[in-house]
């Protein structure tokens, strides 16, 4: 959940954590291709997501259309 509304995470690809103190679930970047997501060991890269009531649409797409700031936890 992402502001109390529901986002399937649909392609994502490990990568390196870049704030390695992050609590999981943290957003750590969400510009260009990729919304990066803090996790226990590392982070992910989420390419693909489907914001609740809308069609399935590329990371870059979704970011271009919301803000996200960076430190908001997924829940």
């Amino acid at each position: 959940r992402l502001d109390d509304r529901a986002l399937a995470l649909l392609r994502a690809r490990p990568v390196a954590a870049p704030a390695p103190h992050a609590p999981p679930g943290t957003v750590v970047s969400a510009e260009g291709e990729a919304l990066v997501v803090a996790c226990r060991d590392g982070a992910l890269a989420i390419t693909e997501v489907k914001p609740e009531g809308r069609r399935a649409m590329p990371a870059r797409d979704f970011l271009n259309g919301v803000t996200v700031t960076p430190g908001v936890t997924l829940q």
